[in-house]
């Protein structure tokens, strides 16, 4: 269970520049890149403590969101075809 001194990343303004789909396959790509470098970091989860996990959630859940962006946005591709 998260505790009260978790960190939760607000999803991006509304007013800056809609990313392409190419960009925001980049970012799932990149988010969930940098997870696993923290995850590959120890070998237990002894070695970890809770800003590891933190982050790597925090990062995967930001992944999962731009991936969802871009799930939407291929749907609405499909819908006005």
């Amino acid at each position: 269970m998260l505790s009260e001194n978790s960190i939760i990343t607000a999803a991006p303004a509304p007013t800056a520049p809609p990313l392409s789909n190419a960009e925001l396959i980049e970012k799932a790509q990149e988010e969930t890149r940098r997870a696993a470098r923290i995850a590959a970091s120890f070998e237990n989860l002894s070695q970890s403590d809770f800003e590891d996990l933190d982050s790597i959630a925090r990062l995967c859940n930001s992944a999962n969101r731009t991936l969802d962006q871009l799930k939407a946005r291929l749907a609405e591709r499909e819908v006005s075809r």
